[in-house]
């Protein structure tokens, strides 16, 4: 029941396109969601470095909704919880944050989604409800700038912005996934249209937006698609085969409820939801099936060189996320609580104040010797 609940929870968030789409490269990754893992113990791949959050009153973080790395800085973002942007050194101390939640200039109602400007280095905050972008340069508001689009996710790849969104010119008008900014938040190009349906469950979805390997993917939830987002297009850049276990095609022309219905009680259909990173050495994305969440590992060189884990990667019965893949590592996230359960201690105060997560710097490499070498 839980796990249906959570894939409920991710289809009221994940936006998808009810069209058949053709893939316009030869990538795919094909996958039998039956050859899944237990779990994979992280102390097999000897992780490079431990990198404890510093904690403290100023520092404490509620969730990491997303991660950045710029200029040896780590951007994170704690959307409901602490509302705030955390900004640490690449060994976890605590630099600064932007906390400014209000309705006034230089403030946000909303704090939806960040990115770094490639060229610039500043930061950029999109507050939704607001529909407004605010500037930073480090933690000093310089400006802000209204935008009339409701947008979900925002990201900079050097030569444009990027905005995620359900756009449309109006009921009954043409709608837009992708909308390609300049440099000054000005819109410059409409992409991936479709069309307006109510009874249909895209209008009530979002696309998720990743920034990996210097490039920015989307995913396109049911159709399996990885989109790159590059040069003022988007194209298909993987696709991502199930085969006997694709959802059929015909589903995806089911209304809003009959979706939901197919969805709950069918258990041998897979699919993509929200998460895709990778780098030089390996790909790594979530999917469901069964009606639970699975994780894979592929490697760049050969696509047909797979691992699937049922469970997200443990150490030492420690549950660990993937969260961001940078220069050759991936970082993955656990609870410090759940660390601190793990080992005695005769500190009289090392439960007196919350502790932030603890990342985990793994070489992408190294797994990839370890999942792949025989």
């Amino acid at each position: 029941m839980k796990q249906f609940t959570y894939l409920i929870s991710f289809l009221l968030l994940i936006s998808c396109k009810n069209e058949s789409i053709r893939p316009q490269s030869d990538n795919q990754i094909k996958i039998d969601p039956n050859k899944k893992e237990l779990f994979f113990d992280i102390k097999q791949a000897q992780f490079s470095e431990t990198i404890p959050l510093e904690s403290t009153e100023h520092s404490l973080l509620g969730n990491i909704d997303k991660m950045l790395i710029k200029n040896n800085h780590m951007y994170i973002l704690d959307k409901e919880i602490a509302e705030a942007i955390f900004v640490f050194d690449e060994k976890g101390k605590f630099i600064y944050k932007i906390d400014r939640s209000g309705q006034g200039p230089g403030e946000y109602s909303s704090l939806d989604d960040f990115t770094i400007d490639e060229k610039t280095g500043s930061l950029l905050i999109l507050d939704a409800d607001q529909r407004k972008i605010l500037y930073f340069e480090g933690s000093t508001f310089t400006h802000e700038k209204k935008i009339p689009y409701d947008i979900s996710f925002i990201s900079s790849n050097g030569e444009n912005f990027i905005g995620v969104t359900n756009y449309c010119d109006g009921e009954g008008q043409e709608c837009h996934h992708v909308l390609l900014f300049d440099n000054d938040f000005n819109l410059i190009k409409k992409e991936e249209s479709f069309v307006y349906d109510p009874q249909k469950i895209e209008w009530d979805l979002r696309l998720p937006l990743f920034t990996s390997a210097q490039k920015n993917f989307y995913t396109k939830s049911f159709s399996n698609y990885i989109k790159l987002v590059n040069e003022g297009s988007v194209r298909n850049f993987v696709h991502i085969d199930f085969g006997s276990n694709n959802l059929p095609e015909n589903v995806l022309n089911y209304d809003r409820q009959k979706l939901l219905d197919y969805l709950k009680k069918e258990k041998n259909v897979a699919y993509l939801i929200d998460n895709f990173m990778m780098d030089e050495n390996l790909v790594y994305f979530n999917f469901f099936y069964n009606q639970k969440l699975l994780s894979a590992f592929v490697s760049t060189e050969d696509f047909s060189k797979n691992r699937l884990f049922h469970n997200i990667i443990t150490m030492e019965k420690v549950s660990l996320t993937p969260l961001y893949m940078h220069g050759g590592f991936i970082y993955f996230v656990m609870d410090s609580m759940q660390m601190e359960n793990q080992v005695d201690t005769d500190s009289e105060d090392s439960h007196t104040m919350e502790s932030n997560p603890i990342l985990l710097k793994v070489s992408s490499e190294k797994i990839v010797g370890l999942f792949f070498s025989n």
